[in-house]
Formats: C-alpha cells, structure tokens, sequence
C-alpha cells in the first residue's frame, strides 16, 4: 500500500466532503482495520437528518 497516496486520496475525500456539505453539517470518519484489511467510510449528514 502507498501511503503517500492513501494519504492523498483520504485527504481529498475529507476535503470534499467538507467543502461541499452545508454550513452546520456534519461529516463522519469511520476506519476499520480486520485481518489486515483497512476500511473507511466518509459519510455527509445535514443538520437535523438522521
């Protein structure tokens, strides 16, 4: 695994997801690691959606 570029591609995932959610919302990070297999999952709620 390339860790400069996991690195990059995590950074710009969190970035847009960031940029593009709306003001008072939130983004949520979530990284798994089992069997040496590494997850992540970058989700975008709005305010007040559940």
């Amino acid at each position: 695994m390339d860790e400069k570029l996991l690195r990059h591609i995590l950074s710009n995932l969190l970035s847009n997801a960031i940029k593009y959610s709306p003001q008072g919302g939130t983004v949520y990070f979530d990284l798994a690691c089992e069997q040496g297999d590494a997850m992540f999952r970058i989700q975008e709620r709005e305010l007040g959606f559940q």
